[in-house]
């Protein structure tokens, strides 16, 4: 005769009740789903929870920007900030980081034409030929009438016509250039 299990023999809640880790576990799983509606009261607390976290998030971004605002690069005038461009200028690849810094910094660059003025076409492009153009087209225009500086190394460019392309595109500036170096295969 078999005896009736005892309550230690039997499954508490708290062993089915897992905690659920979001990594690991599929928020769509059955299993998991509780298909009763929440209470008001629970519902409330949540909205609430979002709404202050929102808030908190904004408080933070708005800090942030205070302190920004205070850091001592801020406050050097703009024509001293493009002189100290200008001397780092020299090499090509920092520019686009210089944009990415801030809106101050941005706003620096695009009216510092000298900084625009360095077109080199080099190993770094390999054959994205098209970006090239892109990015030549916006220096020849925010360069406005400053002297031009040209590096162009055709070897890494594939065909003809990207060839052309490209010299048509420089022809219009070419009075512009204080040096122009256009480099070929032997």
């Amino acid at each position: 005769m078999t005896s009736s299990p005892s309550y230690e023999d039997l499954a508490s809640w708290d062993d089915l009740n897992l905690p659920f880790d979001p990594e690991t576990d599929d928020p769509d799983d059955l299993r998991r789903v509780d298909p009763r509606q929440l209470p008001s009261d629970i519902s409330d607390l949540d909205k609430a929870i979002s709404e202050l976290e929102t808030q908190l998030s904004n408080l933070r971004l708005q800090r942030e920007r205070l302190l920004d605002q205070r850091a001592l690069v801020h406050r050097l005038p703009p024509e001293i900030l493009c002189r100290i461009f200008e001397l780092s200028e020299e090499s090509v690849e920092l520019l686009p980081s210089l944009n990415l810094v801030c809106h101050q910094w941005r706003g620096v660059c695009l009216a510092c034409p000298v900084l625009w003025s360095y077109i080199v076409l080099d190993s770094n492009w390999g054959w994205r030929i098209p970006a090239f153009l892109r990015k030549m087209r916006a220096y020849l225009q925010r360069s406005q009438a400053t002297k031009l500086f040209v590096d162009i190394d055709f070897r890494y460019v594939d065909n003809f016509v990207d060839c052309q392309t490209i010299m048509t595109e420089l022809k219009p500036a070419l009075s512009r250039c204080y040096s122009c170096t256009l480099s070929v295969q032997d």
